[in-house]
């Protein structure tokens, strides 16, 4: 019996400590609930929301409407192992964007984009760099003022925070006591949902705004490109871009805004190429949008004083332009500008000068095929390809002979390309006084006396007697006299390809007496 008492007394001695556990549980949490009640009624009260409930021994919740948006404040526990208290804020919006998100990025962001879930960029680099947006573009941009993704990064930096199915939330740790707290949290996060909410038919316009009035380029220029793009017939887009070429102040926007307007921005960006006061940027944006978009006959002029005024940044788009018109009025002046041109601004000017096609370019461009820059060395090449004449084919020659180190493999194919067209250019008048090329390893093709045709030869291999040269027809001068003295500066190599090939002097000046009466 002894032992039954003893049992009995545990029981009775554990049932007693169970019930003072339990009830200094409902006493700390009915404390709790005494200490956070009041301040969570008074807020509800300033809110006009429903009172505070009790959801059990560790939780409580407010839910109404504020302002005329859903609004729910309770308590939850988070945080994985560490499980701790936090007050949770949501604000039901009816008329965000469709599908808008908003959330922190993280880890797991690079994760989603490969995946290929949304992330919209609005042009601000920091705002970007924080934010993963989705839903569609253009909501969402017209939506994010600077304002509006200033309270959104509070509300993210802050932690936990985000926008998902039409839910704005964002959990603070701690339970939050203080009824002022509560009320400017709830009135933060309401005054965001309205200023991401919108209409429909809000949104050209507020893309306008943002396209004029803020004060990030990358996002000016945005929400300009979804404007036109979106609602190019919009009242907004003209009036966007009518202002935007007023200011004239951002070179992408400006040369958007004046395509969209025509002719009308035409006019415009001439007015600006002619303003003393206009930066470098903003003229060059305009030069660029005339030479793409401009009709002939008025660029051309715009395009003269462009290379005669002292601005080098301008001379390449203007050597090219004037290239595409082949202008042969400009080839003087494209020739006095390349002294002193920029790299890029030569490579422009070489260019041009090989599609005017005039061989008086020539002695501006043989110096070119030693330029420090590849690109400068290839495109001479290429221009003399279509300007130069017999005198040019020995300095293409040298380049197509250099070693990779020297001349790289471009330049060598392009020079033996220039080579072989300024041969097939002028072999069809030069009759019998022709050129002839090869493509010849080692120290081979060297110009030599051809005295078999009676004239120029490249010969491929010196020991090769009679062996097939590869040649084409190739230039010839354009007179008798330029023919006698290009036989004449003719040396020994001539005779390397063979004694088979070697005929008497006289038979040349004859055959060139003949070119000469045929011509």
């Amino acid at each position: 019996m002894q032992w039954l008492l003893s049992f009995w007394n545990l029981v009775l001695g554990v049932s007693a400590l169970g019930v003072l556990g339990l009830g200094l549980a409902v006493w700390r949490s009915q404390r709790l609930h005494r200490r956070v009640r009041l301040p969570w009624r008074e807020a509800a009260r300033r809110l006009g929301m429903v009172s505070p409930r009790a959801l059990g021994p560790a939780g409580l919740k407010l839910s109404g409407a504020c302002d005329g948006l859903g609004v729910g404040v309770d308590t939850v526990r988070s945080g994985g192992r560490q499980r701790t208290t936090c007050t949770r804020f949501v604000v039901r919006g009816t008329a965000l964007p469709h599908g808008f998100s908003a959330r922190a990025k993280g880890r797991l962001s690079e994760v989603r984009d490969a995946l290929g879930f949304p992330d919209v960029q609005v042009g601000d680099e920091l705002f970007d760099d924080l934010v993963q947006l989705g839903g569609a573009e253009s909501e969402v941009l017209a939506v994010l003022d600077a304002e509006s993704r200033r309270v959104l990064v509070d509300f993210i930096a802050a932690g936990r925070a985000r926008i998902v199915d039409g839910e704005a939330r964002v959990e603070v740790p701690g339970l939050v006591d203080d009824a002022d707290a509560l009320v400017g949290r709830v009135r933060e996060l309401v005054g965001l949902v309205q200023k991401l909410s919108c209409s429909r038919a809000s949104i050209p316009e507020r893309l306008a705004v943002n396209a004029v009035e803020d004060a990030v380029p990358g996002v000016r220029r945005h929400n300009l490109e979804r404007l036109l793009n979106g609602y190019p017939n919009h009242p907004a887009a003209r009036r966007a871009c009518e202002r935007v070429l007023d200011a004239a102040e951002d070179a992408a926007l400006l040369r958007l805004a004046a395509h969209h307007v025509g002719g009308a921005g035409l006019l415009r960006l001439a007015e600006v190429l002619a303003a003393e006061g206009t930066s470098e940027e903003i003229r060059a944006a305009a030069l660029e949008h005339w030479i793409h978009y401009g009709p002939e006959g008025r660029l051309v002029p715009i395009l003269e004083s462009v290379l005669a005024a002292d601005r080098p940044a301008f001379w390449a788009p203007a050597a090219r332009a004037l290239g595409k018109f082949r202008h042969r009025p400009a080839l003087e002046a494209m020739l006095r500008r390349l002294p002193e041109a920029d790299p890029a601004a030569t490579l422009a000017i070489a260019e041009a000068l090989g599609k005017i096609g005039d061989s008086c370019a020539e002695p501006a461009l043989l110096p070119l095929l030693e330029h420090a820059a590849p690109n400068v060395r290839e495109a001479a090449a290429v221009a003399l390809g279509n300007v130069g004449t017999v005198r040019a084919v020995e300095s293409l020659l040298a380049c197509a002979r250099a070693t990779p180190l020297l001349g790289g493999g471009d330049l060598r194919e392009r020079a033996r390309s220039a080579a072989r067209a300024i041969q097939e250019r002028l072999g069809e008048d030069a009759g019998a006084g022709q050129l002839t090329l090869t493509d010849a390893p080692g120290d081979a093709g060297a110009l030599s006396l051809d005295r078999s045709e009676g004239g120029l030869a490249v010969v491929a291999e010196p020991a090769a007697a009679g062996g097939e040269t590869g040649a084409v027809p190739a230039p010839a001068p354009a007179s008798a006299e330029a023919t006698a003295a290009a036989t004449a500066t003719a040396t020994e190599p001539a005779n390397a390809s063979g004694p088979e090939e070697t005929t008497p002097a006289p038979d040349t000046t004859a055959k060139a007496e003949r070119t000469s009466a045929s011509s």
